[in-house]
C-alpha cells in the first residue's frame, strides 16, 4: 500500500475510516525506506521482499554490524514527505555511492561488516562470489547470443542474488531490470544492460587469485 501511494497507484478501497487519506498525506510522494526483518532466510523470501518494494533484508538472528550496514545503505534514500519527519540523509555531494567498477577488497570489507564470519571464511565466500559472478555473466552472454531469453533471465536473476550478498545493490538492481526485461520483452535493451554489467564487473570475475 505504501509503495502504491508513493507511485500514485490505486490502493485497496476497504481501508477503515479516513485511513486512506491519512496514508496518502504521509506517503503520497517521496520514498519511505523499509527494511524487512524476518526469520525466513531463503533466497526466494529475499526476492519477494525486494519485489514488494522493500529497500533491504535482514534475517534473524543478525549481528549488530549487519543492522548498521543495512541502515548505512539507506543514507542516500530520498526523504519521506508528510508528517513531522526530519530528513537526516547526507547531501548529494557527500552521499556514499557504489564505485563504477567495484573491487574484491570492497566486497571483502562489506562481508566483514555484515557477517560474523572469520577471515578464512570470508576469503572462501569471496572466491565463490567471484566465480558465481563470472559464470553467470558468461551464461547470460551465451544466452543472449542465441536469443534464449529464458536462460538469460535465469542468469540475471542468479547474478542479482550474488550481487546483493556482496553489498552491490546498485548492480543488483541492474541485474533485476535485465531479469524483468526478459519476462515481458519490454523496457531497456537487454544487450545494453548486460554490457553495462560486464563492464562494471570485469574486475570481479574470478581469475587466479581473489587479490587480482
Amino acid at each position: 500500500i505504501i509503495r502504491g501511494l508513493e507511485g500514485g497507484l490505486p490502493v485497496p478501497d476497504d481501508l477503515p475510516g479516513d485511513l486512506t487519506d491519512r496514508l496518502r498525506h504521509r506517503y503520497g510522494s517521496g520514498h519511505l525506506p523499509i527494511i524487512a526483518m524476518t526469520a525466513h532466510a531463503m533466497g526466494e523470501d529475499r526476492d519477494l521482499c525486494l519485489a514488494a518494494g522493500m529497500d533491504g533484508y535482514l534475517t534473524k538472528p543478525f549481528q549488530p554490524a549487519q543492522l548498521a550496514a543495512a541502515l548505512r545503505g539507506l543514507v542516500s534514500a530520498p526523504p519521506m514527505k508528510g508528517g513531522n519527519h526530519t530528513d537526516h540523509a547526507a547531501s548529494p555531494t557527500t552521499e556514499p555511492t557504489e564505485p563504477d567498477r567495484p573491487t574484491a577488497n570492497q566486497i571483502a570489507a562489506h562481508l566483514r561488516a555484515s557477517t560474523p564470519f572469520r577471515p578464512e571464511q570470508i576469503e572462501r565466500l569471496l572466491i565463490a562470489a567471484r566465480r558465481s559472478i563470472g559464470d553467470n555473466l558468461t551464461k547470460a552472454r551465451e544466452a543472449l547470443d542465441r536469443h534464449d531469453y529464458s536462460a538469460l533471465g535465469h542468469g540475471a536473476h542468479t547474478l542479482k542474488g550474488t550481487l546483493l550478498q556482496c553489498g552491490l545493490n546498485e548492480l543488483a538492481a541492474t541485474a533485476e531490470t535485465l531479469h524483468r526485461t526478459t519476462l515481458d520483452q519490454t523496457g531497456p535493451d537487454p544487450a545494453h544492460l548486460l554490457q553495462d554489467l560486464e563492464r562494471r564487473l570485469v574486475d570481479l570475475t574470478f581469475q587466479e587469485s581473489v587479490h587480482d
